[in-house]
């Protein structure tokens, strides 16, 4: 009989060595080689050079802060705001509704 429970216990435990082997040593594999394949870019590396680069596989740690004044638009073109045009209406449940008009 104990050698049977011994058995039992052999089994069990090397079923669930290879369960916790096959579910978490390709996790901590995985973030090991993620880290790895990272290209660590220079300080003096250009946003145009990256332009085609996949931000996951780049480590941009040393690259330069871009300055506000050097942001683009993302659409085609800049299109003209007129502040003074806009206006937030805040109503509900309450019945008095409230505007609110930017500072210009």
């Amino acid at each position: 009989m104990s050698d049977r429970r011994r058995f039992l216990r052999c089994v069990d435990t090397g079923v669930l060595t290879i369960f916790l082997m096959g579910s978490l040593i390709p996790v901590a594999f995985g973030k090991v080689f993620a880290a790895v394949k990272k290209i660590v870019l220079p300080r003096e590396t250009t946003r145009e050079s990256l332009v085609n680069r996949n931000p996951a596989n780049l480590d941009a740690a040393h690259v330069e802060i871009t300055p506000l004044k050097d942001f683009g638009v993302m659409g085609l073109s800049d299109h003209a705001v007129a502040p003074a045009s806009w206006k937030l209406t805040l109503s509900g449940a309450g019945g008095t509704a409230v505007d609110f008009f930017p500072d210009t």
